[in-house]
């Protein structure tokens, strides 16, 4: 795996963490001494489109989040392997959490 993370980011390849797996799969199937190549398949392709677009995704969520009201602050969790941001009341957090306001 550190190979393919060395090579997407010597070559400036968009590839994220599942790009990355797969990456390293299709290379584990090829002989030991076989150069490390960019797959050509629709699933890698697919998985860089799901790359480019969660990053539209994460730039939307910075520009919400500096236009949010200052009672509330976005905040990014894992629901099922899946990034999702939501929206809190930073003073209910905090009650949450029993921190002083």
């Amino acid at each position: 795996m550190p190979h393919v993370v060395a090579h997407v980011r010597d070559h400036d390849i968009q590839a994220g963490a599942a790009s990355q797996r797969y990456m390293a799969v299709t290379q584990a199937r090829l002989p030991e001494r076989a150069p490390l190549t960019v797959p050509v398949s629709a699933t890698f392709r697919q998985l860089q489109h799901i790359v480019a677009q969660q990053a539209t995704i994460d730039r939307a969520t910075e520009e919400e989040q500096w236009q949010a009201p200052s009672e509330y602050a976005v905040v990014r969790v894992q629901l099922h392997v899946v990034p999702v941001s939501l929206l809190v009341n930073v003073a209910d957090h905090r009650e949450t959490l029993g921190l002083p306001s």
